[in-house]
């Protein structure tokens, strides 16, 4: 008989003793096996590791190893899903703003790189549509904090219901920014505001474009 590492467990002739769940080993030595105490852990103390001081099968450790890879390098369902609609998106553009700013949550956040017409991109709460190609690593002066410039290769998308409203932005070139009839936003006191006729004027600069909903 040998007694194991961390006094823990007996080998006797290549089987593997441990106390029965329940049973604490005090770490007295012993000569025989107690049935009352200890139970057969394994036939083959080739398949079972001691780790931390506790038993631990090779099979469940290959499972356990094996898990731990699937979380590094595979995808949740989450992930993977909201992945598989990006990819639908880019090949099945969806027709309108509302449309598109209700499923806003699967565009990337916009970041400096190369923008073809047509693509979609977030940032700072708003959902915007590039309408002319552009890089900027050509042209590093066209970011959201440069309006003017930002206003010629991008426009922001305008809802057309109270839910899809989006904070006001003041249009910079009419004919691709301006606010039309039926398009909500929501202005800088904090109301939503429905656009009665085509405008690039705010409430307090033409109240007569715009109607304050409740």
């Amino acid at each position: 008989m040998r007694k194991g590492d961390k006094e823990m467990y007996y080998i006797i002739d290549n089987e593997i003793y441990a106390p029965y769940e329940g049973h604490d080993f005090d770490g007295r030595a012993t000569d025989t096996i107690d049935d009352g105490v200890w139970e057969l852990y394994s036939q083959d103390e080739s398949s079972y590791k001691i780790e931390d001081g506790k038993f631990v099968a090779l099979k469940q450790q290959a499972e356990l190893e094996a898990a731990t890879l699937n979380k590094k390098y595979i995808p949740d369902e989450n992930k993977s899903a909201a992945a598989l609609l990006r990819t639908m998106l880019k090949t099945t553009p969806l027709s309108d703003d509302d449309t598109k700013i209700a499923v806003s949550g699967l565009y990337e956040q916009w970041a400096l790189g190369k923008y073809e017409a047509g693509d979609i991109r977030n940032n700072a709460g708003q959902t915007w549509k590039c309408h002319t190609a552009h890089d900027n690593a050509v042209y590093p002066d066209i970011t959201p904090d440069n309006p003017q410039t930002w206003a010629n290769f991008w426009r922001p998308l305008h809802g057309k219901s109270k839910q899809t409203a989006r904070l006001w932005v003041k249009p910079q070139y009419g004919t691709t920014d301006m606010y039309h009839a039926g398009e909500y936003m929501i202005y800088t006191d904090g109301k939503t505001y429905k656009c009665v006729s085509d405008t690039v004027y705010n409430p307090e600069e033409y109240a007569q474009a715009w109607e304050t909903l409740l």
